[in-house]
């Protein structure tokens, strides 16, 4: 009997995932759990469901492209490859796309966008708040500027933006 490194071990079972046609390209659907966005762009997470639980990681250049902020108790479709990460000798999925289910990405990012707006006080002025999320709010370019000082001219609710 042939004694053989972790690493080795390691190395060839990785390649047995990667190998394998019906591992390299699928989706899963699952519960979004521990979803962490780190400095560097990557996300890490955990998608579960009631029998099983999966580690996924997605990197910075997959993750700056998503229409939506995942959140943790999301039902989400995970598309990507399942391989393993070395040294921890786990499996994990790589994520190349993350779409909610239900809802379609777009709906949800205009729902969090209305959200994020009513909770910095846009709420109180609905004329601003619609004129915002129809693309039509300025972006002054200095502090002094006219655009600053009748940001909200167009729709009735002048100083919001100041």
């Amino acid at each position: 009997m042939t004694v053989h490194s972790v690493s080795d071990v390691t190395r060839y079972i990785k390649g047995m995932f990667e190998h394998e046609p019906i591992l390299s390209d699928l989706l899963i659907r699952g519960e979004v759990s521990n979803y962490k966005r780190y400095p560097s762009g990557h996300a890490y997470f955990t998608l579960k469901d009631a029998g099983a639980s999966m580690k996924c990681v997605m990197f910075n250049g997959y993750a700056r492209n998503l229409r939506f902020a995942p959140e943790n108790g999301m039902q989400v479709i995970a598309g990507g490859n399942i391989s393993v990460y070395e040294r921890d000798g786990a499996y994990q999925l790589y994520v190349s796309s993350l779409t909610p289910e239900g809802a379609g990405a777009l709906a949800l990012a205009f729902e969090q966008m209305r959200d994020r707006l009513a909770a910095s006080g846009a709420a109180r002025y609905p004329q601003c708040l619609q004129a915002a999320l129809a693309g039509r709010a300025a972006h002054p370019s200095s502090r002094s500027g006219a655009g600053r000082r009748s940001g909200g001219a167009d729709c009735g609710c002048r100083g919001v933006f100041q």
